[in-house]
């Protein structure tokens, strides 16, 4: 079983650029809070994990290091011109010619695994190129992809371990998933594609003019912390609906049909 050897990130999250080595031991990450430590680990976990549904999850939009999206909002704001987030994790030489490769960060003939998020411009051009016209403070961020694979070129699927990992995560335990999972898959099925890339970036916006617009006025008056909105999938929300209306509905039509004065 190949160690992890090494670690470079692009445009992930806090770090524009990072190259981390490991020891074939034992690593221990040291830092303040907000530092940097959960990142790497995410990191990681992402790669190894092959999760495209945990990056959807999480979303590209907080994912993907702010820095180089302010960056792009001050220059030409084309395109071809978009952050590409990049997280390479290098594995010890096992002899495995699936894992190696020089696609990687640094160029090198290496064994590992990659992980690439970056804006679907061949299939969407003309729609990302619309968003950037239409208003000078949104960014596509629905329109990303994420794509595994391994040093070599090729893609990995997550049935195919490389590397056995396990991260202790106490925050993702969640008592809703089963129904958000349920949700977003109805939400996948009956909504085509290009019209969810569509509606979750209006929603996002939309997210976005609430909190300039109703919580400005507080946080102008708070020093340490800010309020903010948090800007999740359209489908996610889309679970109160998907359980309400058949109530609702039933309860109108209840009502309209009891005689004058019952209840």
């Amino acid at each position: 079983m190949p160690l992890i050897t090494r670690l470079m990130l692009q445009n992930f999250k806090k770090f524009p650029e990072l190259d981390l080595r490991f020891t074939h031991d034992r690593n221990i990450l040291v830092g303040d809070n907000e530092s940097g430590k959960s990142t790497i680990l995410l990191a990681l976990d992402l790669v190894l994990s092959d999760s495209r549904h945990r990056v959807e999850a999480l979303g590209v939009e907080s994912l993907l290091s702010q820095s180089a999206v302010r960056q792009f909002q001050e220059g030409e704001r084309r395109a071809d011109q978009l952050p590409v987030l990049t997280a390479d994790v290098f594995l010890s030489n096992g002899g495995d010619p699936d894992l190696n490769g020089r696609q990687n960060l640094a160029g090198i003939n290496a064994d590992g695994l990659r992980m690439r998020i970056a804006p679907m411009t061949e299939e969407y051009g003309q729609d990302i190129h619309n968003v950037l016209q239409q208003d000078p403070d949104n960014f596509p961020y629905e329109y990303y992809s994420v794509r595994f694979s391994t040093f070599s070129g090729g893609h990995f699927a997550s049935f195919r371990r490389y590397l056995r990992h396990l991260l202790l995560d106490s925050a993702r335990i969640d008592n809703e998933h089963a129904a958000q999972e349920y949700t977003r898959t109805v939400y996948s099925v009956n909504v085509p594609v290009a019209d969810r890339y569509r509606l979750e970036n209006s929603y996002r916006q939309q997210k976005m003019h609430f909190c300039t617009r109703h919580l400005s006025a507080i946080n102008d008056t708070l020093e340490t912390y800010q309020f903010g909105g948090h800007c999740c999938k359209v489908s996610d929300e889309a679970a109160f609906c998907l359980i309400q209306r058949p109530y609702i509905s039933k309860t109108l039509l209840t009502r309209r049909i009891s005689p004058r004065g019952s209840p």
